[in-house]
């Protein structure tokens, strides 16, 4: 094993890229993948299982980021609302009218997003001149991920929050 491969990732190091583009102050990052199983018997004169076949994959990473401003938070491509105003947010083709709006927006949207995971590690520990050299090695990608949920907290004498949820199609992939 390679010893680089052996430092703790800690979160006041980790880096977040969209798309490849670095985002905003990110404050912390879950993953969670779930795999559905269904037991599958031997058949006619047992009641014990031979297997747990996997059925289905579900991906979600959730995002929590420092709030500065509601238009730039967060992951501002994965939601569109800088377009809208109030009298746009309902479907508009309805009526005849076919400018843009959130409802369109979300149910036509096909945008998604990738989100690559990096992680700092130092080359030489120590120089002799007291300076860190970084290195930056990517931690796991996630492809194709699209929003679930877009959340705010503001509190009391606290740091403002922006939380959002996303789901992806395939299993995270190891660097």
């Amino acid at each position: 094993m390679n010893p680089i491969d052996r430092k703790i990732l800690t979160g006041a190091i980790a880096i977040l890229k969209i798309n490849g583009k670095p985002i905003g102050k990110c404050r912390d990052i879950r993953i969670n993948e779930t795999y559905r199983r269904v037991p599958v018997s031997k058949g006619i004169g047992s009641i014990y299982d031979d297997e747990l076949a996997v059925i289905k994959f579900q991906g979600s990473v959730t995002v929590d980021f420092f709030e500065i401003s509601f238009g730039v938070s967060g992951v501002t491509d994965a939601l569109k609302r800088v377009l809208f105003t109030a009298s746009t947010m309902a479907s508009q083709i309805a009526s005849g009218n076919n400018a843009p709006n959130f409802e369109d927006q979300i149910v036509l949207d096909d945008f998604v997003v990738a989100m690559d995971i990096y992680k700092k590690i130092t080359d030489v520990p120590y120089t002799g001149t007291g300076l860190i050299t970084p290195n930056v090695g990517l931690y796991c990608s996630i492809d194709k991920i699209f929003i679930e949920g877009d959340s705010l907290n503001i509190s009391d004498s606290g740091i403002s929050g922006r939380n959002q949820t996303f789901g992806y199609l395939s299993p995270v992939v190891i660097a």
